[in-house]
């Protein structure tokens, strides 16, 4: 893979993106004096026909608006791509397009310039090809590799809008080194500075795995969020960074954002209690009656937010809290979650949360159980029973637990698909914090619940030396012990 980032010609290229315009072509066909039009009449007209083409997934782009610029004339794109567009005057003429399919990936338009004459041929609107991305971005005499994707876009500062000189933007990912004749996870890292324009641009990363993307210099920082570049091989990603962001955890509680929106099911009904996490700054809240939900005094930037409810899984989803805007965002969550395809490079890539399950279970430090240890058990009570110095028993109350290495100590801190939450073992002492939208009643979510089969990991740590730090919550290590479960609607 190759081990470039953007190139120094890059920022014309960017700026072209941003300005929608990329390629101008001239088309001068098959005309004559004698079809030019007499003063006093009105303009002549022909009619134009083409195709709209996605050169980087190399398909048409069916259901792309194509619209004639200086007029309200506009066309949608059959499933072929194909479109046609009448009364179009002859002479110089703008034609733009657009998709959702480029929208997605953070291409929202392209125009090309055309001198359109009678009898003008079929017009084909494409996008830039991804070596055109490739040699303007990356390295301009090379081939692109066949597994090298680009990342590409503008920091700017959540506060002010203003572009960011010389901050910096990393993608790191999780692969599978089998050099050596062994197996080892790695974490490949790639980094940008941006021009003095704000812009950045990053090559050489994989397409088809999730990387963890975080911007930011030595006062302002973003929230780590979660990106995948696709088939495409090519994403527009601006980032919004906030010196909200950049201090230290006690300054993560308090910020000037505002985020707030609607849980919903696939049917359109309000979705209860279900419960929201901002992972950067580690807000949460849960919907009321209507599916309601508000973050208030939150830090700006782009960061993740994350929504789930018990049955139904979970979505993550990358939100811009800016000064002076309150993004509205909607969730809908199915009742069954379909799960992402496994990507597969001659071995199977672990998600995010698997491969941290690995890595501290190579690290020692506490006791794990992993996903065909626990499928073996009835219930997840007698997969816990497995975990040495946590007492498992079944009573009137339900499943409890009990950590026996402590002195005087109860249940361990329970954490559920890396979401450390007082709402898993005592769901009467949770606050509400940053809503306005009344008291609601915190679900209390019992561990039998859970079924071994969807299980993927467990992991206990004792003690408090042994708990990792990044899954604690803010008063610091519980003093009986961190119990972690994975379940399938993790990252896996």
């Amino acid at each position: 893979m190759s081990n470039v980032s953007c190139s120094r010609g890059a920022h014309a290229f960017l700026v072209a993106l941003t300005a929608g315009v990329v390629s101008a072509v001239t088309l001068t066909v098959g005309v004559t004096a004698a079809t030019a039009q007499s003063a006093g009449t009105p303009p002549a007209t022909t009619t134009v026909r083409g195709v709209v083409y996605d050169s980087l997934r190399s398909q048409p782009l069916a259901g792309a608006l194509v619209e004639l610029a200086g007029s309200n004339r506009s066309v949608i794109a059959d499933r072929r791509g194909a479109f046609r567009l009448d009364s179009v005057p002859l002479g110089a003429q703008r034609f733009s397009f657009s998709a959702p399919a480029l929208d997605s990936i953070g291409l929202y338009g392209f125009a090309v310039d055309v001198d359109v004459r009678t009898n003008t041929p079929a017009l084909a609107l494409t996008t830039p090809s991804f070596r055109t991305f490739y040699t303007r971005m990356c390295a301009p005499t090379e081939r692109p590799p066949a597994d090298s994707a680009i990342v590409f876009g503008t920091i700017y500062d959540a506060m002010t809008r203003a572009r960011m000189v010389r901050s910096q933007v990393a993608f790191q990912w999780f692969a599978v080194d089998t050099s050596g004749g062994g197996m080892r996870l790695s974490e490949p890292t790639r980094t940008a500075r941006t021009d003095d324009q704000g812009n950045y641009g990053v090559c050489g990363l994989p397409h088809d795995l999730s990387l963890t993307t975080l911007a930011g210099d030595t006062q302002t920082a973003s929230g780590s969020v979660s990106l995948t570049i696709g088939n495409a091989r090519v994403l527009r990603r601006d980032l919004y960074v906030s010196g909200e962001l950049g201090g230290d955890s006690a300054s993560l509680r308090a910020g000037s954002g505002e985020l707030r929106g609607v849980v919903r099911d696939e049917r359109g009904g309000a979705m209860v209690g279900a419960l929201l996490v901002l992972t950067a700054s580690g807000h949460t809240t849960r919907t009321d009656s209507l599916g309601r939900w508000v973050f208030r005094r939150v830090p700006l930037g782009t960061q993740e937010i994350s929504v789930r409810q018990l049955g139904r899984g979970a979505l993550f989803r990358t939100v811009d809290i800016v000064a002076g805007e309150v993004p509205d965002e909607q969730f809908v969550l199915p009742q069954a979650t379909v799960l992402a395809a496994v990507n597969v490079r001659s071995v199977a890539i672990p998600g995010r949360d698997q491969a941290g399950f690995l890595t501290r279970q190579r690290q020692g430090l506490g006791y794990f159980l992993n996903e065909r240890e626990i499928a073996m058990r009835p219930d997840i009570g007698a997969a816990l029973r497995r975990l040495p110095g946590l007492d498992v028993r079944y009573g009137p109350a339900g499943l409890t637990m009990r950590n026996t290495r402590g002195f005087q100590c109860g249940a361990p801190q329970i954490i559920i698909d890396g979401i450390p939450s007082a709402a898993w073992t005592r769901p009467t002492a949770i606050p509400l914090s940053d809503t306005d939208l009344g008291a609601l009643p915190t679900p209390n979510l019992v561990l039998e619940t859970l079924i071994p089969a969807n299980v993927k990991g467990i992991e206990y740590y004792p003690t408090v030396a042994q708990a990792p730090m990044g899954f604690v919550l803010g008063g610091g290590p519980h003093p009986c012990g961190t119990l972690m479960i994975w379940t399938r609607f993790s990252r896996w």
